[in-house]
């Protein structure tokens, strides 16, 4: 049986939390960090690139699963975000074999992940990262470095509970 690799990402400019499946187990997990020192955001594009195509090349997944950005107030953090979700879309369609792409909205995969009685915080400052990173440690046992670790795992955990994969 062949073994279908998948890498979940939550992307961003400083910190991307991602998570490694392998028939929907999850095997790794970590986050992509852009040292506090880059403050250029050329350069800080450059870095998070350079590190999410080393990780996709490391890990070669089949399928890649993405948090879609959410238009924030700043255009210059909106620009960056779409460049980096736009390289991880390129690498998938760069490979020689089908490396499926799937984008799914923060309020789509927190629906997915949550129990249909739980609430889920609607912003930052109502708890949403704590919630983030509470759900993860529920769900894998294990403590996430920050809530895009957690994220991270809990898109991948979406993913298989849209595809009814335990």
């Amino acid at each position: 049986m062949k073994t279908v690799k998948m890498l979940s990402l939550d992307t961003a400019s400083r910190d991307s939390g991602w998570a490694y499946w392998e028939n929907a187990v999850l095997k790794d997990h970590g986050v992509i960090h852009v040292p506090e020192k880059i403050k250029e955001p050329t350069a800080k594009l450059d870095c998070m690139v350079e590190g999410l195509i080393k990780l996709l090349k490391d890990k070669n997944p089949d399928i890649v699963v993405i948090e879609m950005t959410v238009v924030p107030n700043n255009t210059g953090t909106q620009r960056i975000l779409s460049e980096i979700v736009g390289v991880v879309r390129g690498w998938c369609y760069s490979q020689k074999k089908n490396v499926d792409f799937i984008r799914l909205r923060p309020t789509e995969w927190r629906k997915l992940v949550r129990e249909k009685t739980e609430k889920v915080p609607k912003s930052k400052k109502d708890g949403l990262k704590q919630w983030d990173i509470k759900k993860a440690k529920e769900l894998y046992h294990f403590k996430p470095i920050d809530d895009n670790e957690a994220d991270g795992v809990l898109l991948g955990h979406a993913y298989k509970r849209l595809f009814g994969l335990k």
